[in-house]
C-alpha cells in the first residue's frame, strides 16, 4: 500500500478539462461609464482540442471604485452585418445565480458556467449593460474592440441598432474560459 501518493486523475469526458481561450491584462482605470451597453468583440487565442459546451468569464473591478453591470451576454460574432452583432440569440451570463454584478474596487469576478458551444472559429461578443447613471469606475486595456451605445439597453439584441461608437479598448473583460481542453 502506498501512503501519501496521489492517484492519477481520471478524465471521464472531454468537458472535464477547462482552459482559457482569451486573456488580457486590464491595466488602466476609467470613470463615468454612465448608462450604456458595451460590447467587447474578442478573437480567442487558444483553441481547445474538443468542442466546448460551456463558458465563463472574468471581469475585474477598477482600483478607483465600484461599477454595476445589470446583465451580461456571450455569443458568436455575426459573419455579416455590424461588427458588434451576435450571430444568433446570445447566452445570458450569471454571477452566483444573479444577472446583476457589482464589481467592487480591485475585485476579480468570475461568472457562473453557462451553456455556450463556441464553434472554435468565430470571434466572440461579450455584451454588458450598465444601467446606473452614477457608475464611476471601470477597468480597461487600450487594445481590443469595444462598441458602446449610450443610454440604450441592447445587451441581448442579436442585430443591434445603428449608432454604436467604436473604441480600441477592452472593458472589464479579462478572461474567457471554456471546457473541451
Amino acid at each position: 500500500m502506498l501512503i501519501g501518493m496521489n492517484k492519477p486523475q481520471i478524465i471521464t469526458s472531454t468537458s472535464d478539462v477547462t482552459g482559457t481561450i482569451f486573456s488580457v491584462t486590464l491595466n488602466t482605470n476609467g470613470s463615468n461609464i454612465a448608462v450604456a451597453t458595451r460590447r467587447n468583440v474578442v478573437t480567442p487565442t487558444n483553441v481547445p482540442t474538443f468542442n466546448p459546451t460551456q463558458a465563463r468569464i472574468t471581469v475585474r473591478g477598477s482600483t478607483l471604485g465600484s461599477c454595476s453591470i445589470s446583465k451580461t451576454y456571450i455569443g458568436h460574432k455575426a459573419a455579416s452585418g455590424d461588427a458588434y452583432d451576435f450571430a444568433s440569440t446570445p447566452t445570458q451570463i450569471l454571477w452566483s445565480g444573479s444577472a446583476a454584478l457589482t464589481a467592487t474596487a480591485s475585485s476579480v469576478n468570475v461568472s457562473d458556467w453557462c451553456n455556450f458551444a463556441w464553434n472554435k472559429t468565430s470571434d466572440i461578443v461579450v455584451s454588458m449593460f450598465f444601467d446606473n447613471a452614477s457608475v464611476d469606475a471601470f477597468r480597461y486595456v487600450a487594445t481590443g474592440s469595444v462598441y458602446s451605445l449610450t443610454t440604450t439597453d441592447e445587451a441581448d439584441v442579436v442585430d443591434a441598432s445603428s449608432g454604436w461608437a467604436f473604441v480600441a479598448r477592452t472593458y472589464m473583460l479579462s478572461d474567457i474560459e471554456t471546457d473541451g481542453f
